[in-house]
């Protein structure tokens, strides 16, 4: 009954009885969001010495959770099939069980597990996000609240990566054309500074790195950053002088979706280029037609030049190297990239110990020469990759 005198900011009630209202008739609990850091251990493992929480390998799970390995939680079918979850440190430096994982956790944990190439005696620290919700997962001895919505992020030693910079949008437009144009899967050192800079589709929707695909042919995405990673690309876009050929080497921890959780980024000065490697003798033999000692057609048909004409003839080999790339109109190649004596050095190193005859398509790297004035880049530091 309400007491009707009394004055305050909730109900005051007399003469009370109480029933316990069944917990499906009562209203649902909000789900919480939750993130949390710890170790991976398998729930077959947690609750085979509820006194000990000793792990079948051995592994004392409240005491050091960083024992228990890879090969327990992976190739032992009880233990890959009774589910996984994540135990913390404690204000006593003990470790407890917290949250259990739902199907998709479970999933995301046994995917990982199962392609990993980590040291399998190793244990597994993880970040885990999810929803608190109200189904708990009930153990032997004890109730543990579920994460639904799981996402795992295994945590890896911290790894460096140098490659292109690019924004997400540009990359994921067909055929990988950016706004500006530039071919990404082939050539993303023509992505402007510009395009990432001014265009606000291409800063608001994040970045990431490439690297050449394995077989040597063109770039793919590597790794995608987190929004620190995207902050620091654009600290870096909205400072950098540079216009285009937009490299730098990242560190962070990658998680299995390819996600890297950027913590530095540096710009690199060198810069990456593709064309056909010429001789310069060859190149200003006939300026009119352009026709090199082996009678190549270095406009319009560079992979005719032999490398028997750079590696044998002379006047070849002592008046420097450089690059043939697509001139701006398609119409033909042009003299782009021009060698210093350091690269003219690794120029004749590459043709010396080539086994190919013609077709020298090549992929090089360098440092610009700032003070050189001409119509082309001057590199130092080169280092040349057949393609």
């Amino acid at each position: 009954t309400p007491v009707s005198d009394v004055e305050s900011d909730y109900f005051t009630l007399s003469s009370v009885s109480i029933e316990l209202i069944p917990e499906e008739c009562r209203p649902s609990r909000p789900s919480k969001s939750v993130e949390v850091r710890g170790f991976l251990i398998d729930l077959y493992c947690w609750q085979l010495n509820p006194d000990t929480r000793i792990a079948i390998d051995g592994a004392d799970l409240d005491e050091s959770p960083e024992d228990h390995t890879i090969h327990c939680m992976r190739d032992i079918e009880q233990c890959r099939a009774n589910g996984f979850g994540v135990v913390v440190e404690q204000d006593d430096g003990t470790y407890d069980l917290v949250y259990g994982f739902d199907d998709a956790g479970n999933e995301a944990v046994l995917t990982w597990l199962d392609s990993t190439s980590a040291d399998d005696s190793i244990g597994v620290e993880i970040t885990v996000t999810g929803l608190e919700t109200g189904n708990d997962v009930v153990l032997n001895d004890l109730t543990v609240a579920e994460l639904t919505g799981v996402v795992v992020r295994f945590h890896r030693d911290v790894i460096t990566h140098t490659g292109f910079l690019i924004d997400i949008l540009c990359w994921e437009r067909d055929d990988h054309v950016a706004i500006d144009g530039a071919i990404l899967d082939t050539n993303p050192e023509e992505h402007s500074i510009k395009c990432m800079r001014d265009v606000p589709e291409c800063r608001e929707n994040g970045h990431g790195i490439l690297k050449p695909v394995s077989d040597g042919c063109g770039y793919d995405l590597v790794y995608t950053f987190d929004e620190a990673g995207s902050a620091l690309a654009l600290e870096f876009i909205d400072s950098t002088e540079k216009e285009n050929n937009i490299i730098v080497t990242v560190t962070g921890e990658i998680d299995t979706a390819g996600t890297m959780y950027v913590e530095t980024l540096e710009a690199e000065d060198y810069q990456i280029h593709e064309g056909y490697l010429v001789d310069y003798y060859c190149w200003t033999l006939d300026p009119d037609t352009r026709l090199a000692f082996d009678g190549a057609d270095l406009v319009n048909s560079p992979q005719d030049h032999s490398i028997k004409c750079m590696r044998d003839v002379p006047e070849c080999r002592a008046n420097g190297y450089g690059l043939l790339q697509m001139n701006e109109d398609g119409t033909g190649y042009e003299y782009a990239v021009d060698f210093d004596d350091s690269g003219d050095e690794a120029a004749l190193d590459f043709v010396d110990s080539a086994t190919i005859t013609d077709d020298v398509y090549v992929r090089i790297q360098g440092t610009p020469v700032s003070d050189v004035e001409s119509d082309y880049f001057t590199l130092s530091s080169v280092s040349i990759e057949l393609i």
